[in-house]
């Protein structure tokens, strides 16, 4: 049995992995978290296809593709198709027609399944280099907790830049772009942007008369633009550009909270969810019956609680 604390270098360290510094620790100790939920994520899914529905989903404006997700997991994980599924008088039976561009909806897709965006041979698919549409159709699909995941690969992309801005650069003026225009005024995703701004400001990182310097010039300050984004984006500025971020990046840990949308935890929304197609009662009557293995498996996740307080 290890003892509760090893000491390295000085330091105490509370995770048993000898540490360095307590930002070790604390950056462990996140990691072992996001493990921990991307293990949870995909026990949930597996307990939740089991006896779910299946729905079509056409990818696409004009060339669609096709493809098939069960219904519930759709729902447990997007406000946007629970309300799709739960009003009769849209018709949604078997098939569903969506704008979104199917390379984007695939990762979507993967991500309800495994917690994950897809991961193919050479980037076929854009991945990362989306995750700003992403983040945004997060948004269109009242999925909280996909935007969150969006928003930790925005953030380990930033702190890639730390460490070799040349193949990561950050802020670059496309991404900024990006982020401003397709999000709504006080979006999470624009407040990244302007932070990351505030903090490597770019208008004193680039040589002043550069093309770079000016480039930012433009678009950060100038007459009333008829693009409502680049207005409200030097209207932020503005206001961000003096902050003393005391060396700390925005996108360290701890200000993760400061970009995350509230969600509700994934066993709560299952729960919510299975309690919406019938009563407590019945799921326990059929439960304690043995003969039905949807309300064993469900009864047992709604028990979940109880048999913590009791244990």
């Amino acid at each position: 049995m290890p003892s509760q604390k090893r000491k390295a270098n000085g330091h105490v360290c509370e995770c048993f992995k000898a540490h360095e510094t307590k930002d070790e620790c604390e950056k462990q100790t996140l990691v072992n978290e996001r493990e921990a939920c991307v293990a949870k994520h995909r026990a949930i899914t597996a307990q939740i296809i089991l006896y779910s529905e299946t729905v079509e989903i056409l990818a696409g404006s004009e060339d669609k593709q096709t493809f098939i997700v069960h219904r519930e997991l759709l729902a447990v994980h997007s406000t946007y198709f629970l309300d799709l599924f739960m009003d009769k008088d849209r018709g949604v039976d078997k098939q569903i027609s969506i704008s979104i561009k199917p390379s984007l909806f695939a990762d979507f897709v993967s991500w309800i399944y495994v917690g994950e965006f897809l991961k193919v041979e050479n980037d076929a698919l854009e991945g990362s280099a989306a995750v700003d549409d992403l983040w945004d159709w997060g948004r269109f699909f009242k999925a909280p907790a996909f935007q969150n995941f969006c928003m930790d690969d925005c953030r380990t992309y930033c702190k890639l830049s730390d460490t070799n801005p040349t193949k990561f650069p950050w802020p670059f003026i496309n991404g900024i772009k990006q982020m401003y225009s397709i999000t709504p005024k006080e979006s999470r995703l624009r407040k990244l942007a302007v932070d990351s701004l505030s903090y490597k400001n770019p208008l004193h990182k680039n040589r002043k008369g550069s093309a770079a310097w000016k480039e930012w010039k433009a678009l950060l300050t100038g007459q009333h633009s008829q693009e409502a984004w680049i207005n409200d984006l030097r209207e932020d500025f503005a206001l961000e550009a003096g902050k003393d971020w005391k060396k700390i990046p925005p996108w360290d840990d701890q200000y993760r909270d400061d970009y995350m949308e509230e969600e509700i935890a994934l066993e709560d929304r299952w729960e919510e969810q299975m309690l919406l197609a019938r009563p407590i009662a019945a799921i326990k009557s059929a439960a304690l019956a043995k003969t039905d293995v949807k309300s064993i498996i469900e009864w047992a996740h709604l028990q979940r609680g109880v048999k913590s307080e009791q244990e």
